[in-house]
């Protein structure tokens, strides 16, 4: 017992005597390099305390609650405003883009063309000739003229498309005659109109630039009962343009609309729209030797009182949306849409056949001065029905409508002489204009009936493939009318698969 008791003593001494020297070799490390010991003791530490935590009990942490919200991009628009389009934009086999007006809003995009500069593969030329408003927009490299519509109806008129009304922009690409008819090659441009809604809400906007640029818009949306609401929508607009004499551009618009049946199967929406334009229409500076010259900027050759551009649209909307039952829905829409243009303008042509040495002050201006009073009238019904159902295990989708139309154009083009010249490098706005002349150059009366029909049916084959068919019949019938020269009728017929 005594030497088992003595080998023991020595032992522990012996651990006590090395454990002593690693300490003192420990204190004499931690003094010379104390940042090597930081990872080591670390993970001794857990290797140490990770034994007797599983060994205990197991402790339970609370984490703390999260609420989590739905929260919706106003950048992004889960379905068209098209009746014609009922399912998800993800699931329609064409490229769509769609211009918000929370968008509008942010760019502070006051025309159609602003807007439309989000969109690729549209593309802007120079409206020539003096039929179109402002500028020519091509898709794709197919002229949009007659491929522009409102609430899913064509939108032909020439006039300045304000963003004052309008709920979105809506881009489709590609061939579209299928649900569009006519024409629609490139693709097709759908302005949203703004509707009712079954709540109260007030909002305006100004807006100001430098020379004098000032613009006013309100949107006014006003609960009237249970299921009717009233929305007025404003607007005003005046710009001077910035370095151009006489320039000037103003416009206002007025757009009104209710809604019954807000929230039930059956809705009546009745809305007007009235924008009235008074410009002063720019044709710049003329040609000299294949450039402008070299003059001040704000050189106006126009004639300052004579010199107008002035626009009335007037577009009355009846629409009714019925909803029989989830699987099928019916909506019928009429229109009359009536849009007055009148312009007369100044182009500066160069007089004579000037030579590089001639001094700027011998050049002479003389512009003509054409003039140009356009009637566009449209009065158009759609009626659309949607039916879901199933065959044979698989969803339809199946879409059908008729359109019947009138469309009218008249136009009258006017000539002037004796109108007068003025210096190239000091221009008079103001000049005599009494000696001028009037006189009807051209004279022209168009109408045609359209009666359109259509059928399309979207298959869900798998969830994600789907089959899409269709077919679309065009019948037209335009009336070409010049006086003294009699009346060209010409019948069409279009189809479309």
């Amino acid at each position: 017992m005594s030497r088992h008791r003595t080998r023991q003593d020595n032992r522990s001494s012996n651990q006590d005597a090395r454990s002593k020297k690693s300490t003192r070799k420990s204190k004499q490390q931690h003094h010379m390099q104390p940042h090597k010991l930081v990872a080591p003791t670390i993970a001794l530490t857990v290797a140490l305390t990770g034994p007797t935590a599983l060994a205990g009990e197991k402790e339970v942490l609370a984490a703390p609650e999260v609420e989590v919200q739905e929260q919706r991009s106003g950048y992004i628009v889960p379905y068209l405003g098209l009746s014609r389009f009922p399912d998800r934009i993800r699931d329609i086999p064409q490229t769509i883009n769609i211009i918000p007006q929370e968008l509008m809003h942010q760019q502070v995009d006051f025309s159609l063309q602003d807007a439309l500069r989000n969109v690729t593969g549209i593309s802007f030329q120079a409206g020539e000739g003096g039929g179109a408003k402002g500028k020519n927009l091509s898709i794709r490299g197919f002229n949009t003229r007659n491929d522009i519509f409102l609430d899913g109806m064509r939108d032909q008129g020439s006039y300045f498309r304000d963003t004052f009304n309008l709920e979105a922009v809506e881009v489709l690409k590609g061939p579209s005659a299928l649900y569009f008819e006519r024409g629609t090659t490139g693709g097709i441009i759908n302005q949203l109109s703004k509707l009712p809604r079954l709540e109260s809400f007030y909002s305006g906007a100004l807006s100001f630039g430098n020379r004098f640029l000032a613009r006013g818009t309100g949107d006014i949306n006003q609960r009237l009962g249970e299921t009717t609401a009233l929305r007025v929508n404003f607007m005003g607009y005046m710009d001077e343009i910035v370095d151009r004499d006489y320039v000037e551009q103003r416009r206002g618009g007025l757009a009104p609309s209710v809604t019954f049946g807000l929230g039930t199967s059956t809705q009546l929406s009745v809305s007007y729209f009235v924008q009235h334009e008074d410009n002063i229409p720019d044709y710049g500076l003329p040609i000299l030797f294949g450039k402008p010259p070299d003059v001040d900027r704000g050189n106006f050759y126009g004639l300052a009182n004579d010199d107008s551009e002035t626009t009335w649209i007037n577009i009355a909307t009846l629409r009714l949306d019925h909803r029989f039952n989830d699987q099928l829905s019916l909506r019928n829409m009429l229109r009359y849409s009536h849009v007055d243009r009148q312009a007369f303008v100044s182009p500066p042509r160069i007089s004579g056949t000037p030579t590089p040495s001639m001094p700027l002050s011998q050049v002479i201006v003389a512009p003509n001065h054409p003039g140009r009073s356009t009637t566009e009238e449209i009065l158009d019904n759609q009626l659309d029905l949607l039916a879901r159902f199933q065959t044979f295990g698989f969803n339809h989708t199946f879409l059908t409508g008729l359109e019947i139309a009138t469309e009218g154009f008249n136009a009258t083009r006017y000539a002037f002489a004796n109108v007068p010249a003025t210096p190239l490098v000091n221009p008079n706005p103001l000049r005599d204009t009494s000696r001028m002349t009037k006189s009807v150059s051209a004279a022209t009366d168009t109408s045609t009936f359209l009666l359109g029909m259509y059928f399309s049916d979207t298959i869900r084959l798998l969830p994600q493939l789907d089959l899409v068919g269709g077919v679309a019949m065009t019948s037209s019938t335009p009336k070409h009318v010049i006086p003294g020269a009699g009346t060209t009728i010409i019948g069409t017929a279009l189809f479309n698969f």
